[in-house]
């Protein structure tokens, strides 16, 4: 048996009561920040007849109204994937899906998109549009 004394002394662990848990479901928020890149540009995703545009955060496709990007498809998990950008390229992930993501016809857990690349998720396939940032002009006046 502990006495009042020892746990007193005993520093409080995350768990214990009255203490606060943080949680992440994220994978995106475990990665370093890096400084904003002007060649990565924008993402404009096709599906379904309408157009998402993602910026600089990218952004969480599925079912779920919590989604950036949200699909009617049955066959799409409710966080299916996300497109993002990483360095000076964009990438699409599977966020643990049960149907998975197809890349231009091949199935793939991570992988970098390029301009006119086609997603399958369900069955909805979206076209990816990449559009450059312009570059900043750094030269000088004469």
């Amino acid at each position: 048996m502990r006495s009042a004394e020892d746990e007193q002394s005993e520093e409080p662990s995350q768990g214990d009561h009255g203490h606060t848990m943080v949680y992440s479901t994220s994978d995106r928020i475990s990665e370093p920040l890096r400084e904003p890149d002007h060649r990565r540009g924008t993402a404009r995703l096709r599906y379904e007849g309408k157009t998402a545009v993602l910026r600089s955060g990218g952004g969480v496709i599925g079912r779920s109204r919590e989604c950036d990007v949200v699909l009617s498809d049955q066959n799409v998990s409710r966080r299916h994937a996300e497109v993002r950008p990483s360095g000076g390229k964009w990438t699409v992930k599977d966020l643990g899906s049960t149907n998975g993501v197809l890349l231009n016809g091949h199935r793939v857990e991570e992988s970098q998109v390029t301009d006119g690349s086609e997603i399958r998720l369900g069955n909805t396939v979206i076209i990816i549009r990449i559009t450059p940032q312009s570059t900043p002009d750094h030269s000088e006046g004469s």
